[in-house]
């Protein structure tokens, strides 16, 4: 709705499309098409996306989670790490840490449904914030999962893209925490 709205006012008439998702309650970048054609060839595109983290406890300073990931037993919008899942591999690498917490750079070499969230909590360090994954923090209301690096190729123009935004309100809330 803000795309179309932001477009609307500059007088362009658009049919924006979501390239790319994010979970609901995480934060950061998301990449639309202007147009449904560009949005289908968009779907050929391999994108490279980092995230920052902020985990309860100290992670090591760096590790990979090869875990597989599949729809939990009883609910139809939680995942678990199950042998009969799909594989998922996430890297990630600990850019700070105080008493409570690690603030660590994420990336996904998979793409599953909740990866991170899913991986930090199966390795013992859910995301703050996160009530659905055992994050939850009586003064933090947000989850503390943001979107902070997105790279294509774009599908048209073939002109290489890397946008990054920072992540400064997962840097307050590492410091209130």
């Amino acid at each position: 709705e803000q795309v179309l709205a932001y477009y609307t006012k500059k007088g362009e008439k658009i049919n924006p499309h979501i390239v790319t998702r994010l979970d609901r309650n995480t934060s950061g970048l998301v990449v639309f098409a202007k147009f449904g054609h560009v949005h289908h060839l968009f779907s050929k595109v391999k994108f490279k996306k980092e995230y920052v983290a902020l985990a309860y406890g100290h992670t090591q300073s760096s590790g990979v989670i090869e875990a597989p990931i599949a729809r939990h037993s009883d609910s139809i919008i939680k995942r678990e790490v199950n042998d009969k899942g799909k594989y998922a591999k996430t890297v990630y690498q600990r850019l700070m840490q105080n008493e409570t917490a690690s603030l660590c750079k994420v990336k996904l070499l998979t793409g599953r449904t909740h990866q991170i969230r899913v991986h930090f909590e199966y390795i013992g360090h859910p995301l703050i914030g996160d009530d659905l994954y055992g994050g939850n923090h009586p003064c933090v209301h947000v989850q503390a999962l943001h979107c902070c690096s997105v790279e294509f190729i774009h599908p048209i123009y073939r002109s290489h893209y890397l946008i990054n935004v920072d992540y400064k309100q997962l840097i307050k809330l590492f410091n209130m925490v």
